[in-house]
């Protein structure tokens, strides 16, 4: 007999039943006894109205999984789905399924499918909000075991799940956990709820459901075990006899093993022994000429991003940045939440620091020792307070951090705070020690939003297992925003005008990278979003402020079904941080992008970046000839990846840098049935000007072969 169907204000609550098929067909009799609801509430582009297209959920639960099957309506046409990689699926139409398996409103497992039933997950996190942007909250580095299939209908698709436990995180016995399930339509940028989303409301985790029912059979602690194996051959060119060759030839091999044991489903240790960390995605390119600042890069190694929600801190100052560890050599890490308690410890040896020195240095071939603990207790009902303690040591030299960190939510309302300490202690500058705060306010409303914050970190204060951009400065910068909100589904989505403020003043009392930014953020229907705003900037270089102003426009369109568009134009004025000849010049910044999806199967990726500034035309150094180019750096990319199947593609990259003339290319094939089982085979060409031509190689000089390398990596994934 089939089960009833909820409503979108009713707990849903399941029952055990036999495990179904996961083939993305409703077979006969395999959900009767699943409990079933509906998506009722449009609340993108409308505000909780009916939705275009119909969608059915099912779900139910095993010994082992929980089972979820998605029904969803609509033109056979209209229907975006390509076959493509894990976690590629934005584009196209989505279902998504969040697991708040706590029940803590505080942070949850989601699961997105495309309707070929291709797997995008990772963990939602409440923190400082960035509006009503809830799927920035996500940290999609984040990759759970489980089974999914999606076929294409007559009247729509079909999307089956099995979602093991032990992919899962979640206390014992049987508990109300939190449920929300989504649908995105790609063409009309529509998203469909189960639940009513307040737009009063800055939080999507306090509006979830509840799911009910769920009792998973004890199996006792489970177990995966990774062995890996990398080999590859690199060939380098030396300079003799005037002329370039690939002479250098060396080939290398590297064995690890990495395993992880659930002692309880929820408290994991993991460690590594050797680990692999080759990235097999490059990082994504950034403008690298004329800049004060590291730049910052994202997590791709997978020990590290396991987890990694357990050692991050709501707010902007950062206490732990897992690239700062380059070259480990082992590893453990114990991560889970006991109740109200949420711990993290992770060890480390990082090899990087001894191969940085001369070989005769104090440490020459040594590996430096990293500590990092991380507690969080929640507090109230959805807010929390923590700690960290981080500790670094090699050759003599040793780097401690203690730091505090809390936020509480009341409705509209988030009150956040961070404050650390540090202490050095280094053979050549001696013992010293700094301090960083960060303080925060956030309202957003239906219409309002404000954000006012005040960060200060004094000159000594350092850690090296964190990214810190700068030291010494007291910055507070502020955001005032009121939405205006399409009151039907017409052309236009909402309109939000802002201003955008910031005041920083370094130790040496000079007014540095500040700015009044007043714009519009523009939501328009078929997915087309606008971002725009006006510059007032200042910024201060080798003691002297050089005030400037510029224009910036965003454009992203995802209207067509075979194109995405997006650009990024910045026109005005600049400073050039060059220490011979700063000055403020005519600045131009463009960045674009074009992806193709011909078929369901192929999509290529080209992009282009270009950064230039030129003498001002009056008013210029004597030195400088007006109007004089003082930089320029145009990066072109193209990424095109073909996937047979889901399992099996064959990936290409081709990037040029004018700045450094060099020309990189790439080829991998790639086999990934499952997350920690794949197969590997890649092959790199970097290229670059004659380096004879000079530091700054002559225009029409050819293209010479700097490296090239052949390389295959394998793992395995071993569960119980």
């Amino acid at each position: 007999m089939a089960a009833v169907l909820a409503t979108s204000h009713d707990p849903v609550t399941v029952t055990r039943q036999p495990p179904p098929v996961i083939d993305g067909v409703i077979g006969p009799d395999e959900w009767n006894a699943a409990a079933r609801f509906t998506l009722d509430h449009q609340t993108q582009p409308g505000d909780n109205v009916p939705p275009s297209q119909p969608t059915e959920v099912r779900l139910s639960y095993g010994d082992t999984h929980l089972y979820v099957a998605f029904i969803a309506t609509d033109s056979p046409d209209g229907v975006r789905a390509r076959v493509t990689r894990r976690d590629d699926i934005a584009g196209d139409d989505q279902v998504t399924l969040y697991l708040d398996t706590y029940n803590d409103r505080r942070r949850a497992f989601v699961f997105g499918f495309n309707p070929f039933g291709i797997q995008s997950d990772g963990m939602y996190t409440e923190g400082v909000s960035s509006g009503r942007n809830f799927d920035g909250n996500i940290d999609r580095t984040w990759d759970g075991q489980l089974e999914s299939k999606g076929q294409l209908t007559a009247t729509g698709f079909v999307v089956e799940v099995a979602i093991p436990f032990t992919t899962l995180r979640y206390p014992r016995g049987e508990r109300p956990w939190g449920l929300h399930v989504e649908r995105w339509i790609a063409r009309d940028a529509e998203r469909i709820s189960w639940r009513p989303i307040s737009r009063s409301i800055a939080s999507l985790l306090t509006q979830m459901g509840t799911l009910n029912g769920v009792t998973p059979k004890s199996s006792g602690p489970s177990y995966e075990l990774i062995p890996t194996a990398v080999t590859s051959s690199v060939e380098n060119a030396t300079v003799a006899g005037g002329e370039r060759r690939l002479t250098a030839r060396e080939g290398q091999f590297d064995g690890g093993l990495t395993g992880a044991w659930t002692i309880t489903p929820n408290l994991t240790a993991s460690g590594t022994i050797n680990p692999d960390y080759s990235q097999i995605e490059s990082d994504v390119p950034q403008i690298d000429v004329n800049q004060r600042f590291p730049l910052r890069y994202a997590e791709k190694r997978p020990f590290f991003y396991e987890g990694a929600q357990f050692f991050r801190s709501p707010g902007a100052m950062n206490f732990f940045e897992s690239r700062q560890i380059v070259d480990p050599n082992w590893g453990a890490k114990l991560t889970g939440k006991i109740g109200r308690n949420t711990v993290g410890v992770l060890a480390s040896g990082d090899a990087a620091p001894g191969e940085r020195v001369l070989p005769t240095a104090p440490g020459a071939g040594d590996q430096s020792a990293v500590l990092i603990t991380r507690y969080q207790r929640d507090i109230l009902q959805n807010s929390t307070i923590g700690g960290f303690v981080t500790d670094y040591r090699f050759a003599g030299e040793r780097n401690s951090v203690v730091a505090v960190d809390g936020q509480i939510r009341r409705a509209l309302n988030t009150v956040g705070f961070q404050a650390s300490r540090s202490w050095s202690d280094n053979p050549a500058n001696g013992e010293t020690s700094g301090f960083g705060t960060y303080l925060w306010y956030d309202f957003v409303g239906r219409h309002w939003r404000v954000f006012v914050n005040d960060q200060r970190t004094s000159a000594d204060y350092d850690s090296k297992v964190a990214f810190i951009r700068r030291r010494g400065f007291a910055m507070q910068s502020t955001t005032l925003g009121y939405e205006f909100q399409s009151p039907t589904n017409s052309w236009w989505v909402r309109v939000r005008p802002f201003v955008v403020a910031r005041r920083l003043e370094t130790d040496e009392g000079l007014v540095d990278e500040s700015y009044v930014d007043p714009g519009f953020d523009i939501r328009l229907a078929r997915d087309i979003s606008i971002y725009t705003y006006y510059s007032f900037h200042q910024d201060a270089y080798q003691g002297r402020e050089y005030p400037y102003q510029f224009f910036a426009n965003n454009v992203t369109m995802n209207t067509f079904k075979k194109v995405t568009i997006g650009t990024r134009l910045i026109v005005g004025e600049g400073v050039n941080f060059d220490p011979k000849q700063p000055m403020v010049g005519r600045a131009l910044d463009l960045s674009a992008t074009v992806t193709v999806k011909p078929v369901a199967a192929l999509d290529s990726e080209f992009l282009v970046l270009n950064s230039q500034l030129r003498a001002p035309s009056e008013g210029h150094p004597v030195s400088v000839a007006p109007g004089a180019l003082l930089f320029r750096q145009t990066i072109y990319r193209n990424r095109t990846n073909y996937q047979f199947t889901r399992e099996h593609g064959v990936r290409s990259i081709a990037e040029y840098n004018t700045f450094s003339r060099q020309l990189s290319l790439s080829l991998l094939y790639s086999w990934a049935p499952r997350p920690a089982t794949a197969i590997y085979v890649g092959y790199g060409d970097l290229q670059d000007r004659d380096p004879l031509d000079g530091e700054r190689p002559r225009p029409g000089s050819d293209l010479q072969r700097v490296r090239r390398t052949l390389f295959a990596k394998v793992s395995y994934g071993f569960a119980r």
